[in-house]
């Protein structure tokens, strides 16, 4: 088994990207609804636009009295402190989270009203009732941050501090432990409004991504603490969000449209980084067997990215309660991918093992290991560095079977805390007798 292991030191903006920024949507001017909220109070302005990578850990707290999986008080959630702008939001609910990036600095100070109904943290029973009574609309929960959003970047979710009792039962049994898997969905859905990173609009939908989080085996959503990373195109990041058609096409994602800088009029910015080309399938490619899987490949770029210069990341961009599990292998200059279904066992083998070739949107970047600042790199499974990134200073070591330790060094020599920042994890490990065929091994 191989992983790739990337290290976020320092929260945000640590890491530089050597590709250019050109071709990508403009900062857009914010659009400040009319009239109040659904609290009575003018409608405010987000916080500055955010700039360079944002990246944060989120505790979440469910139920004290515990509950049903996916049925009583399962929807009851809330957040643990102020993070990074990750603020409740709408029907945010069971392993539903909106993503909003740099809030108003109202929705911050602890002793502004609004900031409770931002981060609600008292009052269980008020905070499933209002949000049940939230339209998704611009009279949803009224939180002012910007949403991330697919044609400004993508968003990559990871569990943090996985394996998790939630006190809940299941089919009248206590669950016990549960472990879970996240990814950002870019299904242009919100549980309550936010800004759009392109248009500049108070809204929902448009090319909106949040996070999606699953219950492995139990098909159905979660909540576990999670942490995310949010990766601009701005910067110039080798990376994109495609949706995959039931023929076999593969598309850029776009939804929102914005004003072309250049002056060519209003243009539906597509989900990708300035350095890819303007044709998805250049760089994504199915199989065309009905299932989600097949392989990405930069050769027909000028960027030299093979799994010899660079590690790639890969999420499934759905949200299903049945979490896709994505899977790469490094084949020759190219990767092969495969989503396959949680829900599946080998005991029915007359349910499908693969998600379908419909349900392939996915989120992939790719990170050269010359990329500046970058701490990690790709490993083996005794914890031996295969290949390391040019900076890397990091130090992994096996505990156990399936268990790694990991010391974060920047490029300072000083040592970076798990809460300064998120791990990113990708597994390389194909399946038995075929090494073409990439495994479902979730990390965490």
């Amino acid at each position: 088994m191989r992983i790739a292991a990337l290290a976020l030191v320092a929260a945000a903006g640590t890491i530089a990207n050597a590709q250019p920024s050109v071709r990508v949507a403009p900062i857009p001017e914010v659009t400040v609804p009319s009239g109040t909220d659904i609290r009575d109070n003018p409608f405010l302005a987000p916080g500055d636009f955010p700039v360079g990578i944002q990246a944060t850990k989120i505790n979440l707290i469910t139920h004290p009295n515990g509950g049903v999986l996916d049925g009583t008080n399962s929807n009851y959630v809330r957040i643990d402190g102020v993070p990074l702008g990750l603020a409740m939001s709408g029907a945010t609910n069971e392993g539903d989270m909106d993503v909003n990036m740099s809030l108003n600095s109202i929705l911050l100070d602890p002793s502004e009203p609004r900031a409770a109904y931002a981060f609600p943290n008292t009052n269980w029973d008020a905070i499933l009732g209002e949000q049940a009574s939230f339209s998704t609309s611009t009279g949803g929960e009224p939180t002012y941050g910007w949403a991330a959003t697919t044609g400004a970047g993508v968003l990559w979710v990871q569990v943090a501090d996985n394996g998790r009792d939630n006190g809940f039962t299941a089919f009248g049994a206590p669950t016990g432990t549960i472990y879970a898997h996240a990814q950002g969905a870019t299904g242009s859905f919100r549980g309550g409004p936010g800004y759009n990173m392109v248009t500049g609009d108070y809204s929902n939908g448009n090319g909106t991504i949040f996070a999606s989080i699953h219950a492995l085996g139990y098909a159905t959503e979660y909540v576990i603490d999670l942490a995310y990373a949010w990766f601009p195109y701005q910067e110039g990041w080798v990376a994109g969000s495609t949706g995959g058609g039931s023929n076999g096409s593969v598309s850029w994602n776009t939804s929102a449209t914005a004003p072309d800088p250049d002056g060519s009029g209003d243009v539906s910015w597509p989900s990708r980084g300035p350095s890819l080309p303007d044709n998805a399938s250049d760089i994504v490619t199915l199989a065309g067997n009905g299932n989600a899987q097949g392989s990405i490949s930069f050769a027909s770029t000028d960027l030299g990215i093979s799994p010899e210069s660079a590690m790639l990341f890969l999420q499934s961009g759905g949200d299903t309660n049945d979490a896709f599990l994505p899977g790469l292998v490094e084949a020759g200059d190219q990767w092969n991918f495969a989503f396959r279904r949680d829900a599946y066992s080998p005991d029915f083998p007359e349910e499908d093992e693969f998600a379908s070739q419909s349900d392939s949107d996915m989120t992939f970047i790719a990170m050269p290991y010359d990329t500046t600042n970058l701490q990690g790199g790709m490993v083996d499974a005794d914890g031996n560095y295969v290949t390391a990134a040019a900076d890397n200073n990091t130090v992994i070591t096996k505990v156990d079977t399936g268990t790694y330790e990991l010391q974060v060094v920047d490029v300072a020599g000083r040592g970076v805390a798990a809460e300064e920042g998120m791990l990113m994890l990708q597994s390389l490990l194909a399946q038995d007798g075929d090494p073409t065929d990439p495994n479902r091994n979730v990390l965490s």
